[in-house]
């Protein structure tokens, strides 16, 4: 097994804190340092240690029993985790899921720092796009291109049950080979997917509108027009008339679609448009 093998399998392990433990020592462990280090008792501090032995990573110190020691890979591997989560993957992780927390909780702003380091403006773009990328969070943007808020997605819910990485785990999603399902609801909704190959049999889904929120969302955005009538802004008009023609097919695909309204909430907060017409937005983007 190579190193980013095993640094993949022991990611947010017992095996990974006393390792990590070890390397801040610079010096053996007993079974109750050992312990100590992982806040637990020996019996787990044990477990841990013996599979760290089998990695390589940790051998018994011979001039005292019961010790253990780390062995230049095991100082190595520590140092390449150390990187990482300085300016690695392991850093990318833990601002990724800090924004992602932030967003569960509305407070998509607040992420300044994580692990008591600042979390430069290009962290949080690089993060914020991969995001995106995985269809975890919606980004709201203003004239220019300015990121105004985080949506999330429904998918975001379950970043908090994903070990490892979440760029291993979508970017294995992405590569998985397509095999095309298509499934259609009572409604007239239909849900084309992939459905992956291997294991966990994953499904990436492409969803549309059933015939009942498409109607709605017709009627919703007529009324939003003549509320914004013929002399109101021309940019709001034809975002308004961008989600009619994204709403206009038979079965209209639920992403164009609510990237259409939630453009339209943007310009409508540009312009300064009426209450009315925000809550009509608000609803539509409710109804996909």
């Amino acid at each position: 097994m190579n190193d980013q093998d095993i640094m993949r399998e022991i990611r947010g392990s017992d095996e990974e804190k006393l390792l990590m433990a070890l390397a801040a020592a610079d010096g053996p462990f007993s079974p109750s340092s050992a312990a100590k280090a992982l806040g637990t008792d020996e019996r787990t501090a044990l477990i841990a240690d013996q599979r760290l032995e089998d990695l390589g990573l940790v051998s018994p110190d011979k001039r005292v029993a019961h010790v253990i020691a780390l062995t230049s890979r095991g100082r190595a591997l520590a140092g390449s985790i150390s990187r990482s989560r300085k300016a690695g993957p392991d850093r990318w992780d833990a601002v990724q899921r800090a924004i992602v927390r932030s967003v569960l909780s509305d407070t998509d702003d607040a992420v300044v720092s994580v692990d008591g380091v600042a979390v430069t403006e290009e962290e949080r773009r690089l993060a914020v796009t991969k995001l995106e990328d995985w269809r975890l969070v919606k980004v709201l943007r203003g004239w220019g291109g300015t990121a105004l808020r985080l949506l999330p997605q429904d998918r975001i819910y379950e970043v908090a049950g994903i070990d490892g990485l979440l760029a291993d785990h979508y970017e294995r999603e992405a590569a998985y080979t397509d095999n095309r399902i298509t499934t259609t609801f009572g409604d007239g909704s239909t849900v084309g997917g992939v459905q992956a190959g291997g294991t966990g049999n994953v499904q990436k889904v492409t969803q549309t509108v059933g015939a009942t929120e498409r109607a709605q969302i017709l009627f919703l955005v007529g009324s939003a027009l003549a509320e914004v009538g013929p002399d109101g802004p021309a940019e709001l008009r034809e975002a308004l008339n961008a989600i009619k023609e994204a709403a206009a097919p038979d079965k209209p695909q639920r992403d164009s679609l609510r990237d259409k309204i939630a453009q339209g909430v943007v310009v409508a907060g540009a312009v300064d448009a009426s209450q009315t017409v925000l809550q009509t937005l608000a609803a539509m983007l409710g109804l996909v």
